[in-house]
């Protein structure tokens, strides 16, 4: 790659962060071409060089998006700690990217060539977490379920809690103020067994 084509790559890059962090701030609805041209200090036509239209720069943010996601190397075969780490790492990731998660029923209406991008992860969460949750059972960390699937439920809750939390948040202002890890793991916490329990608390001490 040249030096021409390297300015174009990075440039390309500042668009996309410009307009992540302004989504973020003011709305991706508020935010217009000529807003992350004001802060780049750069013409609108530089944007629109490389995403013609704002549907093809919210295209390139989820797809830029959905590469940070695949690189968060999210692995089924954890522990209680693991497990923790990898609810950080979810954390983080929907920060980094609030404005599509305070959003995330909204967007693909307004986006529908994301959507189908978006079932696909949103299932692939599903399995990892029924598959956690499976696992942690051949361990001996979680119970025997009480009825048929429920760890696929208890799953389906956790995916839940993530992907609407920050949507959501707004309607908690009267709710006691606990963390959203906190949240997820009061929602495990009773399919522990005694020795799940334990690995818990060890981890709380840390």
């Amino acid at each position: 790659m040249n030096k021409q084509q390297n300015k174009k790559q990075e440039l390309k890059i500042s668009i996309l962060e410009t307009a992540i962090k302004l989504y973020n701030e003011h709305g991706y609805n508020t935010v217009t071409v000529r807003d992350i041209a004001h802060a780049l200090q750069i013409s609108p036509g530089n944007i629109t060089y490389h995403y013609k239209k704002k549907v093809d720069l919210m295209k390139a943010i989820f797809e830029l998006q959905y590469d940070d996601y695949k690189k968060m190397d999210l692995s089924s075969d954890v522990d209680v700690e693991g497990l923790n780490t990898l609810f950080h790492k979810m954390i983080s990731h929907q920060q980094k990217y609030y404005f599509y998660f305070n959003n995330i029923v909204e967007i693909p209406r307004y986006y529908p060539e994301l959507s189908h991008i978006q079932k696909q992860i949103i299932g692939q969460f599903y399995d990892l977490y029924k598959t956690i949750l499976l696992n942690f059972h051949k361990k001996g960390i979680v119970k025997d379920p009480l009825i048929q699937d429920a760890y696929g439920d208890i799953a389906l809750g956790l995916l839940s809690i993530v992907l609407f939390w920050f949507e959501q948040h707004e309607l908690h202002e009267n709710i006691p103020n606990h963390t959203i890890v906190q949240v997820l793991w009061n929602n495990i916490l009773p399919s522990f067994t005694d020795k799940g329990v334990a690995m818990y608390l060890a981890l709380e001490e840390k």
